[in-house]
């Protein structure tokens, strides 16, 4: 300790002529203010301003100057002897010249910049939009960096030898190490994790220049080349070191299992099949997560891409047998390229070609042969052959969304709501048009009209009929109407009086109405034949929420309702409970506890299909254990799919 200090004391007393230099210079941000054309401008704000790039300007210079010099000049002028021949050990000489070195550039930094700051610390915070401490924290950091750096580069010059050609070999090898870490990071949308361990490998690269710096002096002495040679070594073996543990930290990340899930945000599940999509956090990862196919008869999985901060999660055809994402084609945020996967023994995922944007949605066959995209134009492809089967550009005057869905392979059936700009009239018209792939043509199949602040779609497993819900609606005017999915002549009305709240409304397979009214305390369903007649209801005492699941058998709904707290507990899961109700009889047929579902009404991924289709598939639930289980509704059986703890309601 007392070699590095008398070695710091012998280099700030040899350039002692800098820190006059920066009282010198201190002094221009409060003459620059006296310039006749620089007093129309706040003079505080002028002062803060021409200090802080001076001061930074001056500071980064100088630790470039003095990287290049404190040990190369010396190297390379031989006097590095006049060290080594006193009772020095080679870290006295290393960290006695780095350490007089930083406290150089620290020192003139505070001489140009703290009078300065004193006198406008107000004009700094109105002018400048980075805290003060930031500020000061990244000027040291970088200082520091631009030290090593020039010392480093200077070491490597100076030598002369054919040996920096290594060098610059494994600074290639070295970035690329580093971005082939850090991609699968990227890839995933894991941002957070990306910069701790580019930050981490960051930080290794500077520890180990340090370190090279002292291993220069101890292996290499006064010896050019082969004091460059023993940083070369120390630099590059230690780094190759620190990419081996940042691959392996990141191998670990990439490997989490489904079982490593501590909460869900994402489950989808069709309506026929074993498949189901869940994504979520995965223990000890940050931000990184994970997104799987899970089988739940077999339990096999495996980890499948997910944008579901992008709002494109998952998704699943009309038949359960094909299953699709996204993927990232470039780094850039705004360029992605569907997936496919055939949910068959040994099929392997397909990647598409064809291009999805940010908070895209998209339609899909049944069978999952074809995809139609929906962004300023929308556009048809034949999956098999990656070919444009046709394209048309939607009129968006008053349109508030769109539906779709293939209603064979050949027709793409749309829905548009559209509303007036003036939100007073609450005038909504449903348009119905038909895309004809094999003509090119677009067609206005039909409209029709109702008054609602707000509409809600919904449609029965073919799309021939499409029940609308108003809500808020205007007195006189019905809130459910039924329509004809192909020229949207009404079918049925249902008006009741007063406000109707609640989501519940379905066209159930034996062509029932289901429409629930929640209430605070109690709530009630209704069934409805298609010409309007009520034909039965429900009581639901304590009811006060209810989201319907599906239909699980022809005339019979599943629904999951919640008796609790105004203030709705999803962590409660004494207050949820399942249900299967026959709608010919008005009748509770089975009912379960405990019960939170995680995936309503098959609304699958990112898609615009309104289409409700028949479940065949056991529904996903989490239970009070908080595990991911299915739910049998016809043998009322549980089967768990992820571990106790695994998921938390989002």
């Amino acid at each position: 300790m007392n070699g590095a200090i008398a070695v710091a004391r012998r280099e700030i007393g040899e350039k002692a002529f800098v820190l006059i230099a920066a009282c010198v210079l201190a002094l221009v941000p409060f003459l620059v203010v006296l310039i006749p054309g620089v007093r129309q401008f706040d003079s505080h704000q002028v002062i803060a301003t021409t200090a802080a790039f001076l001061s930074v300007g001056f500071a980064w210079g100088l630790a470039v100057i003095l990287g290049a010099t404190v040990v190369g000049r010396d190297l390379t002028e031989r006097r590095l002897s006049f060290y080594f021949a006193r009772p020095i050990s080679a870290a006295a000489i290393w960290f006695g010249k780095m350490a007089a070195s930083l406290l150089l550039v620290l020192a003139s930094f505070t001489i140009l910049f703290g009078p300065a700051i004193a006198v406008a610390m107000r004009a700094w915070r109105k002018s400048w939009d980075i805290e003060l401490r930031f500020f000061l924290g990244g000027v040291i950091g970088i200082s520091i960096v631009l030290l090593l750096l020039a010392h480093a580069l200077s070491t490597m010059v100076r030598s002369r030898s054919p040996f920096v050609l290594f060098d610059f070999a494994m600074l290639i090898v070295i970035v690329l190490g580093t971005l082939g870490v850090i991609l699968p990071l990227i890839s995933a949308f894991a941002h957070n994790l990306s910069i701790v361990v580019a930050s981490a490998v960051g930080a290794a690269f500077i520890l180990a220049m340090i370190g090279a710096g002292w291993y220069q002096l101890a292996a290499g002495r006064v010896e050019r080349r082969q004091s460059h040679r023993a940083m070369s070594l120390a630099l590059w073996s230690s780094m190759a070191g620190v990419l081996v543990l940042a691959g392996i930290f990141v191998a670990w990340v990439l490997s989490a299992k489904p079982s490593d899930f501590v909460s869900l945000h994402d489950v989808e599940q069709p309506a026929n099949g074993p498949w189901i999509v869940v994504g979520g956090e995965a223990k000890h990862r940050l931000d990184f997560r994970p997104t799987f196919l899970i089988n739940t008869d077999d339990g096999s999985s495996r980890r499948i891409g997910g944008t579901y901060q992008l709002g494109m999660d998952a998704f699943f055809s009309g038949d359960g047998k094909t299953a699709g994402w996204v993927t990232p084609t470039s780094l850039r945020a705004d360029r992605f390229e569907l997936v496919l996967q055939r949910l068959t023994p040994g099929a392997k995922s397909i990647e598409t070609g064809i291009p999805v944007r940010p908070f895209s949605e998209l339609s899909i066959t049944d069978d999952g042969s074809r995809v139609a995209t929906f962004d300023e134009t929308t556009a048809i492809w034949d999956v098999a052959q990656r070919k444009l089967l046709g394209s048309f550009r939607l009129p968006r005057e008053r349109v508030r969304r769109w539906l779709s869905f293939f209603s064979d392979a050949r027709h793409l059936r749309l829905i548009a709501v559209l509303a007036d700009e003036d939100r007073a009239s609450r005038d909504h018209t449903i348009r119905i048009l038909d895309y004809d792939i094999a003509r090119r043509a677009l067609t206005v199949l039909g409209e029709t009209h109702i008054m609602a602040r707000n509409v809600g779609i919904s449609a029965n497993a073919d799309g021939s009929l499409l029940i609308l819900r108003a809500y808020e609606t205007a007195p006189g005017h019905p809130f459910i109407r039924v329509i004809d999915g192909h020229t949207a002549a009404a079918v049925a009305d249902i008006a009741e009086p007063g406000p109707v709240p609640g989501g519940l409304y379905r066209i159930l397979s034996n062509r029932m109405l289901a429409v629930a009214k929640n209430g605070d305390r109690d709530s009630v369903i209704r069934f409805y034949t298609l010409d309007g007649t009520l034909q039965r209801e429900l009581p639901l005492p304590g009811v006060n929420r209810m989201s319907v699941i599906g239909e699980v058998a022809p005339g019979k709904l599943l629904v999951d309702a919640y008796r609790g707290p105004d203030v709705m507990r999803r962590d409660q899961m004494k207050f949820w409970s399942a249900m299967v109700i026959d709608s010919s009889t008005g009748s509770i047929v089975t009912r379960t506890n405990g019960l939170w579902p995680v995936s309503g009404d098959w609304y699958s991924g990112f898609s615009r299909d309104p289409r409700r289709h028949l479940v065949t598939a056991p529904p996903i639930f989490i239970d009070e254990n908080r595990a991911l289980v299915s739910w049998n509704p016809r043998t009322n059986a549980r089967k768990i799919i992820l571990p106790a703890g695994s998921a938390r309601p989002q």
